[in-house]
């Protein structure tokens, strides 16, 4: 579902939304590319809003990667937080 002016859905108790905004194609000040997405997971609540994703890391050391090659992405991948319950 898009949210926008249009939508006339009725946002109701229990439902679940995973709200992401992205920017892709940038430049770096080297000449780089790289893209940007920022998401966070949200249920509605009868008491307002609960963001589940608000425990997840949001350091920049935690949660970056480069793309640059399948074995370099395995090396260099951050280590999961001790601090985060894993999802099974």
């Amino acid at each position: 579902m898009a949210i926008n002016a249009k939508n006339e859905k009725t946002v109701e108790v229990g439902m679940v939304f995973n709200i992401t905004v992205s920017l892709n194609g940038l430049k770096a000040k080297n000449g780089m590319d790289y893209a940007i997405m920022i998401a966070d997971t949200v249920i509605v609540r009868s008491n307002g809003p609960e963001v589940i994703t608000a425990r997840i890391p949001r350091k920049y050391e935690e949660i970056s990667y480069s793309l640059k090659g399948e074995e370099e992405i395995r090396e260099k991948a951050p280590a999961p937080s001790r601090n985060v319950p894993r999802m099974k």
